[in-house]
């Protein structure tokens, strides 16, 4: 277990018994370190581990999202057992602790799963799928609550009966500006529908809008959020025989939106977005007939002109090929990183890319 000491949000390396600070050596007394007048506490790095929180023999029992927040780790996704699906959490205060599981709903269906949780205002917040019964509607589904052990309450932002209803589903959930906006996929007993929903209070109506529809499948937003003055929400778009990876923007949740198709791509569209250090970035896949390609692409303005730019990929035979893709992307300490997924030559790799803007990821000295 590594020792470290943070002194000013730094952290420093506890080695021979002294912490080393920019130079000069602080000793170490009665479990505290010494830095001109000012105890400082040392701190415990956790070796890598690798836990699993819950499994049985069936299928599927998978985590879809994790956070931190409010003092705690959070995860959300699927457990099965038996004929019971259920949409659940699990929750820590510390990584190697006691992780405690909670199944925010269930039904005899394999449609019950949360895709995404957020903790802001006071409320946590998940959204994901829910389906009571084989012969039952489909819906997309929130849960929130105030305490992660305390009572949840369900609310079905929309839904449908219809068989192919089975792409209801909230991708993404945020709080910011003063909303709750979720989004994800709408089937309407014929189009298909990119839509998201917004209110000011969980408890109140949420209005839904829908930012762009076809009669194909899989119209869905994936990523949203809001930053200098627009909300710009991320996704695929699918008509014909083609896929898009497109975006949509506006100055107000309930004004007139914009959409733009940034490419084409076979698969997943856009599946990440934010904002940092003046450049809208958004990440997805691209295949220019021969090679599949993380992409990402990058603009001052959702209006303006977008760059693309290719941030890793390899000319595959096959479909595998379809795994080279951007599933997220930050900007931190003066960097840009990307992570994703690598295919090459037959093997798979958990990728990153970083640099100090977005116009350098990919590239090597």
């Amino acid at each position: 277990m590594a020792h470290k000491t943070l002194v000013d949000s730094t952290e420093y390396e506890v080695t021979g018994g002294l912490t080393l600070v920019e130079g000069t050596s602080y000793s170490i007394k009665n479990g505290k370190v010494l830095v001109d007048g000012t105890e400082y506490d040392i701190s415990f790095l956790l070796p890598p581990a690798v836990l699993n929180l819950w499994g049985n023999n069936y299928n599927p029992n998978q985590i879809n999202c994790i956070a931190y927040a409010n003092g705690y780790w959070v995860v959300g996704g699927q457990y099965r057992l038996g004929d019971t699906y259920c949409a659940r959490i699990a929750y820590t205060t510390n990584l190697d602790g006691t992780w405690t599981t909670n199944d925010v709903w269930s039904a005899g269906n394999t449609y019950n799963t949360i895709n995404c949780i957020t903790y802001a205002n006071g409320c946590w917040v998940v959204g994901g799928q829910s389906k009571a019964s084989a012969l039952g509607s489909y819906y997309a589904r929130i849960a929130y609550a105030t305490s992660l052990d305390g009572t949840w309450t369900t609310k079905n932002l929309w839904g449908t009966s219809s068989v192919s209803g089975q792409v209801d589903n909230i991708h993404c959930i945020t709080y910011t500006n003063g909303y709750w906006v979720a989004g994800g996929c709408c089937y309407d007993s014929g189009p298909c529908y990119a839509r998201i929903a917004y209110t000011t209070n969980l408890d109140g109506t949420w209005t839904t809008k829908d930012l762009w529809s076809s009669n194909n499948y899989y119209n869905q937003i994936n990523c949203i959020t809001y930053a200098n003055g627009y909300w710009v929400a991320g996704g695929e778009y699918f008509t014909g025989s083609t896929y898009y990876a497109r975006i949509a923007y506006a100055t107000s949740l309930d004004g007139t939106w914009t959409t733009k198709n940034l490419w084409d791509t076979p698969s997943s569209g856009i599946t990440c977005i934010t904002y940092a250090n003046g450049y809208w970035v958004v990440g997805g896949q691209y295949y220019d007939g021969s090679t599949y390609y993380a992409r990402i692409a990058y603009t001052a303005s959702p209006d303006g002109t977008w760059t693309t730019n290719d941030v890793w990929g390899y000319a595959s035979p096959s479909s595998a090929g379809i795994a080279n893709n951007i599933h997220c992307i930050t900007y931190a300490n003066g960097y840009w990183v990307a992570g994703g997924e690598y295919y090459a030559s037959e093997s798979h790799y958990a990728r990153i890319a970083y640099a100090g803007s977005p116009t350098e990821l990919g590239q090597t000295s």
